[in-house]
């Protein structure tokens, strides 16, 4: 990878870093210290989506009771660099696919399948943490439990438009 490439991945990773990041858990105070304010909020399911801007991405927050529980990132991103962002997160290299009974809940949350589409896992401070790769729409979501993954995503398959 040469010149704009390399230029993007060091963007992200800053952007990313632990005191930027935001992390599962956290209330919409936190996170709009992060992001500033929420462009949208709105209510989908039993969940509240918040959708904010920064460093060129589209970040959607879903809370549950009050904190976050799934964050995703929308940009141009590439699977390698996706993996780079998560292992930045992860604060490992050290990422695994998640067991077949809890890929097949994300696969099936994310309603693609491809060649392209990677899960990982990895164990974080609170309990084990997940990342999803989504190819088609280039975003990158982070979760703990993937049975909320896939409420969220049926709550918006759900949503009138």
């Amino acid at each position: 990878m040469k010149g704009p490439g390399i230029l993007l991945i060091l963007t992200l990773v800053a952007a990313w870093s632990s005191t930027s990041f935001a992390r599962l858990g956290e209330g919409p105070d936190a996170l709009r210290q992060r992001y500033g304010d929420p462009l949208s909020s709105g209510t989908v399911g039993a969940f509240t989506q918040s959708v904010y801007q920064k460093s060129g991405f589209s970040i959607s927050v879903f809370y549950q009771d009050g904190v976050s529980v799934l964050e995703t990132f929308s940009g141009r991103l590439q699977q390698a660099d996706a993996r780079k962002l998560v292992a930045s997160v992860a604060g490992t290299s050290a990422l695994v696919r998640p067991a077949q009974c809890d890929e097949n809940v994300i696969r099936k949350a994310a309603g693609i399948t491809c060649k392209d589409e990677v899960f990982w896992t990895w164990n974080g401070p609170a309990g084990p943490m997940s990342a999803a790769f989504n190819p088609v729409e280039c975003s990158l979501s982070f979760f703990s439990q993937p049975p909320v993954y896939l409420t969220i995503h049926e709550a918006l398959a759900n949503a009138p438009l």
